[in-house]
């Protein structure tokens, strides 16, 4: 476990220098004007100089808050100062501080090693390993890139000596302090975020920082502040940005622009800044190095003016953003965000333990209390500072009455929690690991602007009890409303869902949801899944902008109403296992319907609704047991139509005008012969132009095809055979088997054929002159009468028609020929081998 209490440096600042070019002069005042402010030194006036660095030096480096290295015209030439500027940035990867003086010496020679400085570098590397010399050049490079005081840029010595003794108080008062002690794991939160801002890389760059509300991610953020400011010249902590964004007197112009004046005004320390436009911020800050931590973020108009584009500000340049929406991050393009875990248990023992006792541990006898009390907190670690210091003000033979009080009034004080002020836009309250949550009719009244509301169990079988008056308000301009398991029968008579875009109550015990017919224009998402006990579905005559009616599993839910004939943009109609459910109405006008899913309505007698939308891609009906017609289809776009387990079915419609789709009829045992007739005899697409190519999802590739019941091949296939292959010859030697022949294939398959764990499946092959060619055409039947048939994705250029029959007697393949003069490969006579292969590594011969 790592504490994060602040490291203990023995020295604020150790000089790195080169002592006949300074040590009596430049550095003698230095060391004086450091004494002054109280900033203690080392001294290195007693260490012998060698070629290596001794190891009290080391140590002396290691322990110094702040290196200062001195860079003049000879400092190159002692390895010693060279060793000691390799050791001094290696200690700067473990959070040392690093400044730079050039003491009349160009920077651009030591970056470069030209020039005086460069030609006692090339005299002290002779003799010496490559390594050590490309070490020494590296360090050489960098510190050179450190901005630093330039000796020759001032006129007067001592006021230059007077700005670095300033800068570094500043450090030495910036440095991590112990107001982070408190935060079990920080150094390592640290360590990881300071890899993800990449500090050695000069790009410019934005980092996100997520996780929920009291995981820490503003210690982390003011800790990483705290360390990092000193190296960019402009700096800002910017913290609650959404308490800073909340203005009712503005538009979300004018909220972006109070925001870049309040930036910019801390940034550039000046008071008065007012700003006519959203470029401002670029134009002032363009090109300098910042330092930017934007706190407690929760809207993408906040980034848009404070961080639209990084590329505006200079090299090196890093923005770091707070959130507890992580998706808010992703839709503005930042991808390096470092999600901030709960700590472990053992982690948030200590967190609990250093607020309760000051210590990392419990002391003797405490320990199954501290382990209570951090339980209860669900290792969150505000929680857990929270209740360690209200348990350190009580005596130690209170704590286990202390501790019982808490346990029990935890869920009460929930409310407490929930009892905003007029900011709070949004709510997201995880309720899985409570046991009981009260909440009184008020709880709602002060938060006039919340927007979104969502209460959740990531388990659904966990039992939460939950307490709502019948008489609670609901704020009035709610959005979203999203509420597991809500436990009343009905939403509260002054519920106004007119602003309501969304509404998911899944798994809920409501019976109704209101009275009468309520304004639902902006409603565009309605979901009561689950909801078994509901028997009535509001009027929605109103909600011409539903696109999602999902009403699945409302096992007590006789009827829909007449109301949702007119919901032109619906898009999606989901109502499986409805399984009390009997008749749809009758002259549904839906223009935008793309899906329509009744598996399991199990009752359902009549669907006869007239579906007018072109764009109807899906029908689900799977164990509709008592449905006996489906209704006319005008689409062109139909994929699925799968009504599996229909078993009196008996009509369907006589015309598909899709040619692509996949027609499931499996155990429809009652299907006419008429409908039989016309399901064998449709044209399906033909797959040619689908050669070579795939959908995102495979499915849209494949040919038409259909399963119906049936214990022998129909008439309409006039090329025959039993077992596991046919063999299709050309009908004369002047008319071969081109590779752009088309072939409608039945297959009649007994679920009593064992294959074992291996799926069965349909191959073509071309046959040149007896040598078998790559398989044309490939997908396997999944051998169980009790589900729909379902195939892989066919890589295929001949056979594009076919059909799959069900039957109780032995394997069949059968398939009739046409041909066609285009795309002709060969001119060759061909064979086809039509084979059935179960696990088979190669093809039939």
């Amino acid at each position: 476990m790592a504490l994060s209490s602040s490291r203990s440096w023995r020295y604020n600042v150790f000089l790195s220098f080169h002592g006949p070019d300074v040590r009596s002069s430049y550095l003698s005042h230095l060391r004086k004007q450091f004494e002054r402010n109280g900033i203690i030194t080392f001294n290195d006036q007693e260490i012998e100089r060698s070629q290596t660095i001794k190891p009290e030096l080391t140590r002396a480096i290691q322990e110094s808050r702040i290196s200062i290295v001195v860079l003049s015209q000879n400092y190159a030439s002692s390895s010693w100062c060279l060793n000691e500027l390799v050791e001094i940035l290696d200690c700067k990867a473990t959070g040392q501080i690093v400044m730079t003086v050039f003491y009349k010496v160009n920077p651009s020679d030591v970056r470069k090693q030209i020039g005086g400085f460069g030609k006692a570098f090339k005299e002290t590397c002779q003799g010496k390993t490559e390594t050590e010399i490309q070490s020494w050049s590296k360090a050489l490079t960098y510190v050179a890139n450190i901005e630093g005081e330039h000796s020759l840029n001032w006129v007067n010595e001592a006021d230059m000596i007077e700005k670095i003794a300033t800068d570094v108080s500043n450090k030495l008062n910036a440095s991590l302090s112990r107001d982070f002690d408190g935060m079990v794991g920080l150094e390592d939160h640290l360590g990881k975020m300071k890899s993800l801002l990449h500090l050695e890389n000069n790009e410019a760059m934005i980092v996100g920082i997520s996780g929920p509300a009291g995981i820490g991610k503003t210690t982390i953020a003011r800790a990483l502040f705290n360390q990092l400011s000193f190296s960019f010249p402009l700096r800002y902590f910017m913290g609650n940005v959404k308490g800073s964004y909340r203005r009712t007197d503005c538009d979300e112009h004018g909220l972006k622009l109070r925001l870049q004046e309040q930036l910019l005004r801390k940034i550039l320390n000046q008071k008065r800044i007012k700003i006519s436009h959203l470029n401002v911020i670029y134009e002032r800050l363009g090109n300098q190095k910042v330092l930017i931590i934007l706190d407690d973020v929760d809207h993408l108009a906040q980034l848009d003016a404070l961080a639209r584009d990084i590329s505006w500000f200079g090299d090196g340049s890093r923005i770091i953003v707070t959130t507890e929406d992580k998706e808010l991050l992703q839709q503005h393009g930042i991808n390096n965000v470092y999600n901030v875990a709960f700590p472990s248990s053992e982690e948030a023992l200590g967190i609990f333990c250093l607020s309760a006792f000051k210590q990392i541990s419990p002391p003797d006898g405490f320990g199954t209390l501290a382990e209570r009390a951090a339980e209860l907190c669900s290792n969150l670690p505000l929680g857990l500072c929270v209740v360690g210091s209200s348990l350190r003000k009580t005596k130690e033979d209170e704590w286990e009455v202390v501790l019982h009080r808490l346990e029990t009034s935890l869920d009460r004080d929930i409310e407490r929690i929930l009892k905003g002020t007029g900011t709070v836009m949004g709510i997201s309250f995880d309720i899985t690991e409570i046991s009981k949550v009260s909440i009184s009719k008020k709880t709602f009244r002060r938060m006039c602007n919340l927007r979104f509301l969502r209460v959740y169990k990531r388990r659904i079988d966990k039992n939460v009890e939950v307490h709502i008056p019948e008489e609670m308000e609901f704020p009035h301009g709610l959005r979203l409303l999203h509420w597991k398991a809500y436990p009343s029968k009905c939403l509260p008579p002054t519920f106004h869902p007119e602003y309501l875009v969304e509404l998911n109550m899944q798994h809920s015990q409501l019976e109704k949801l209101w009275e009468g017919t309520q304004p639902l224009t902006n409603l565009t998402k309605m979901n009561l899944s689950g909801s078994g006990n509901l028997k009535e579905v509001p009027d929605l005559s109103n909600a011409k902008n539903l696109e999602l009616l999902d009403l699945s599993g409302c096992m007590s839910l006789v009827e829909i109403p007449s109301s949702i004939s007119n919901l032109h943009k619906l898009q999606e109609l989901m109502m499986m296992f409805c399984i009390n459910l009997e008749v749809i109405p009758e002259g549904l006008n839906l223009m935008s319907i793309e899906t329509v899913n009744m598996v399991g309505c199990l009752r359902l007698r009549t669907f006869t609704p007239s579906f007018m939308s072109f764009n109807l891609r899906h029908i689900f009906l799977t164990r509709c047991e008592k449905l006996q017609s489906l209704p006319d289809i005008v689409s062109t776009e139909l994929i699925t139509l799968n009504a599996n387990g229909c078993q009196s079915l008996q009509r369907v419609p006589n015309c598909f005008h899709s040619t692509k789709v996949a027609l499931n009829f499996t155990k429809c045992f009652n299907l006419s012969q008429e409908a039989r007739k016309s399901i064998i005899q449709r044209s399906f697409l033909d797959g040619r132009k689908y050669v070579g190519t795939r959908s995102s999802n495979g499915w849209a590739r494949l040919p038409g095809w259909a399963c119906l019941p049936g214990n022998e091949v129909p008439a309409e296939f006039n090329h025959r055979a039993k077992g596991n292959s046919l063999t299709i010859l050309p009908e004369s030697s002047d008319k071969p088997l081109y590779a752009s022949a088309i072939f409608k294939i039945c297959v009649v398959i007994s679920p009593k054929n064992k294959v074992g764990s291996n799926l069965p499946k349909i191959i073509c092959l071309r046959m040149n002159k007896f040598v078998c060619s790559c398989p044309c055409y490939d997908f396997q039947v999944y051998n169980k009468i009790s589900i729909s048939s379902v195939f892989a994705h066919l890589s295929m250029s001949i056979c594009s028609y076919f059909s799959m029959f069900w039957t109780k007697k032995t394997i069949h393949l059968a398939s009739s020929a046409r041909y066609c003069s285009k795309w002709i490969a060969d001119r060759t006579s061909r064979l086809l081998n039509v084979a059935r292969r179960c696990g088979r590594k190669k093809p039939l011969p």
